[in-house]
């Protein structure tokens, strides 16, 4: 797209063939100079090129949503570890429903075996 044409740090007009910073990624331009002076940016190229940098407000917007990603990173992780917690407890608990009844089921055979036991005991000694 077309630049701007004058400075985003002193809003002075950019002369053509003066060294200047062209943003990569909006349409803004700084003199070598005034950036130097606000230490944003690298040394000028030789012969007035043009730099490619970004500007003091393309990087607050980058670290603004890369704060907002790592925010709905960070809350996707906890869902996640939220559901395995969830889902662990889940299968705890029938584990532990499954082991009583197994239990329950268990000593009811042994009880069972005991009284079998004792009939064919008595049925000796008859």
């Amino acid at each position: 797209g077309d630049r701007l044409s004058s400075c985003l740090i002193c809003w002075k007009g950019i002369s053509p063939g003066s060294s200047v910073y062209a943003c990569q990624l909006c349409p803004s331009m700084a003199h070598a100079s005034c950036c130097e002076k606000a230490m944003q940016g690298l040394q000028p190229s030789p012969g007035g090129k043009k730099q490619s940098w970004w500007c003091s407000q393309c990087i607050e917007e980058i670290e603004v949503a890369e704060e907002g990603e790592a925010i709905k990173l960070e809350k996707l992780i906890t869902r996640k570890k939220e559901f395995e917690f969830s889902r662990k407890m889940q299968a705890n608990f029938l584990m532990f429903i499954e082991r009583k009844r197994f239990l329950r089921l268990l000593k009811g055979l042994k009880f069972l075996q005991a009284v079998i036991r004792r009939q064919q005991t008595q049925a000796r000694f008859n």
